[in-house]
């Protein structure tokens, strides 16, 4: 969940076993015998934890005032020159980084501690599952080799006769994905995006584009010109692999969400050299305007379609060099008032008549009422739009992105059959059962199926294979699913079960939370890490929409305790519970986000949600 923005969270726990994980520590000495297996038992969970921080209100006052902060002092610096010095300054510091010995560890040697996988229960069965980590871009070979980009956590490629994922990019100064591109004239050459996209408080900036020449298994980084920004997209040009496109806006840094200023517009740039040099075809200085979406034509390589935040829809006839608004008659509004962000997705196979674009947002009107997100497409270059059917019950796309659709907006239509087409936003904890997050048309939106079972919620990412559209990918932020059906559900009577999603981040028994497999894929977003002297090995940490997780000392497995973003967390290393096996403290104190402490009986806590709140006396508007 975005850190944000979220919704409500349903249900989640349980354990994995330690294979390689994203937290690092040193092993201990003289450890204790392990204690017996202290693996929680599934029980109903307690609630729901719900937040609906506006990300046009008062995170816009949260990031200015940081903003001012970066350029205080008795001399206050413009922008301009906070964001000349910044950039003398990296420069200083990679030179002295490349004259320095890299390599040794400092301090010791350091150990995986997982989690691979997280594990937690299934949004529509109740059932476990295995989990990882927020997806920031996937891409599909011809060959049918999945690459992935993690929000933090780098690419990774996925091996089908393993069933395991190798990491590509570890030694790379940055781990945020944005964007993957492969070159259609020949798959060897991938482009990836530095800097998540999604526009989250908890988004990371990147340092610029990487190319890899080998598909994805090695990279070399080919420009910096986007460092402190995020590359939310890249298209290339399906003719020639060294041609290409991409699409920036403002980085994000985390938990104080402003990144430091960059001297380089947001927007549409093209390179001809690929990725080594760019030229600014579409920009702007203004941070909230930045592009969040590009797509190429590919019948013909100079014409482009982008969106950008917060402003509206743009289509250039020769190459980027001119641009003209694409709204045609798609309602009106003050898109900037909510941050409306427009999804694109083109399709336009050899032969038809013209290019099929298809679009989908949410917005205000100039009155300041909320209209829910919808989908929209045009067969006229954007003169003409049509509303796409909203469907009914569980297989509804109304509203299909929630009031996250800033954060979670996807829409790809199948590049060889227009009428096939995705939409992927926000899950439906209403539906009976809760379901959603993906649905799928194969009539051009007259009809949707929901493919939403028992996945994680907030959905980033999608992809096709292009030689066998059947096989599609998709990521959200619980981690990577895929299938070779479309997703299931072909059958025109097909109940929503029928759904067909193989679960790339690991697998579990459903019953038991046992490990049967891990696939290595290690991309879980930690907040915090507490210890617990008096029971070495016990870890707890607070991650990014997977809670606050766990680590036992019997199993190693890490169990999520209270689901939804976990925060800061601290250990009381006072006392010790005696009625408590795993010999770990009274309590631990977690957050979610905003306002939200709670406190844990390790002792008493057995699934998800079995937080106390602890706000009592706080007042809860400040």
């Amino acid at each position: 969940m975005s850190r944000s923005r979220s919704t409500s969270l349903l249900v989640s726990v349980l354990a994995t076993t330690v294979a390689a994980g994203f937290i690092t520590a040193f092993a201990p000495t003289g450890q204790a015998a392990a204690p017996a297996d202290d693996t929680p038992v599934l029980l109903t969970p307690k609630g729901e934890h719900e937040n609906g921080s506006d990300e046009a209100g008062f995170d816009k006052l949260r990031d200015a005032y940081y903003w001012s902060r970066l350029l205080a002092g008795d001399n206050p610096l413009s922008l301009s020159q906070a964001a000349g010095l910044r950039t003398s300054a990296a420069s200083s510091s990679a030179k002295i980084a490349s004259e320095s010995q890299r390599g040794a560890a400092r301090g010791g040697t350091w150990a995986q501690q997982g989690p691979a996988p997280i594990v937690q229960n299934g949004r529509t069965t109740n059932a476990f599952e295995a989990v990882s980590g927020r997806i920031g871009a996937l891409a599909i070979r011809k060959d049918g080799t999945v690459i992935l980009g993690a929000a933090q956590g780098g690419v990774w490629t996925y091996d089908e006769t393993t069933k395991m994922w190798t990491s590509r990019t570890k030694d790379s100064d940055t781990q945020s994905v944005g964007s993957l591109a492969i070159a259609p004239s020949n798959d060897n050459i991938v482009y990836m995006g530095s800097g998540e996209g999604s526009l989250s408080g908890d988004a990371y900036y990147g340092d610029g584009i990487y190319r890899s020449a080998d598909g994805g298994v090695t990279w070399k980084h080919v420009s910096t010109l986007f460092t402190g920004q995020s590359v939310s997209d890249i298209a290339v040009d399906p003719t020639n692999a060294n041609h290409l496109y991409a699409a920036t806006l403002r980085g994000r840094a985390g938990v104080r969400r402003v990144s430091a200023p960059t001297q380089t517009s947001f927007g549409v740039w093209e390179s001809t050299d690929g990725g080594a040099h760019w030229t600014l075809r579409k920009g702007t200085t203004n941070e909230l305007h930045g592009a969040t979406n590009l797509v190429m034509d590919p019948q013909n390589a100079k014409v482009l379609w982008a969106s950008f935040w917060g402003d509206g829809i743009y289509r250039s006839t020769d190459g980027g060099k001119t641009w003209a608004s694409a709204l045609g008659d798609l309602p009106k509004g003050n898109f900037l008032e909510g941050g409306t962000r427009f999804a694109l997705g083109i399709s336009h196979p050899a032969g038809s008549a013209s290019a099929t674009v298809y679009t989908g947002f949410d917005y205000f009107d100039s009155s300041a009422v909320y209209h829910q997100s919808q989908v929209y497409k045009t067969t006229t270059d954007g003169t003409t739009w049509t509303a796409t059917a909203t469907g009914t019950g569980n297989d509804s796309i109304l509203g299909y992105c929630g009031t996250q659709c800033f954060y979670d907006n996807v829409i790809k239509p199948d590049p060889t059959n227009p009428d096939v087409v995705y939409v992927l936003g926000l899950y439906g904890y209403t539906n009976s059962p809760p379901s959603g997050g993906v649905w799928r048309s194969t009539d051009g939106g007259a009809t949707w199926k929901s493919l939403g079972y028992d996945l994680h919620p907030d959905f980033h990412a999608f992809a096709y294979q292009p030689n066998d559209t059947s096989h599609v990918a998709l990521g959200n932020d619980g981690g990577v699913w895929q299938s070779h059906a479309g997703g299931g559900r072909n059958g025109a009577a097909d109940p929503l079960s029928a759904a067909d999603w193989e679960n790339l981040n690991g697998q579990v028994d459903p019953a038991t939370a046992a490990l049967i497999h891990s696939t290595g894929l290690t991309i879980t977003q930690f907040t915090s890490i507490a210890t617990v002297p008096q029971a070495p090995g016990q870890l707890w940490g607070g991650t990014q929409d997977n809670g606050t997780l766990r680590k036992s000392l019997s199993n190693g497995r890490w169990f999520d305790q209270s689901s939804g973003d976990g925060g800061q967390v601290i250990v009381d290393q006072s006392t010790v519970n005696p009625n408590n096996p795993t010999g770990a403290a009274a309590y631990v104190f977690g957050s979610y986000f905003g306002i939200s402490p709670y406190r844990f009986n390790p002792s008493e806590v057995s699934t998800f949600f079995g937080n106390e709140a602890i706000d009592g006396g706080i007042n809860m508007t400040d």
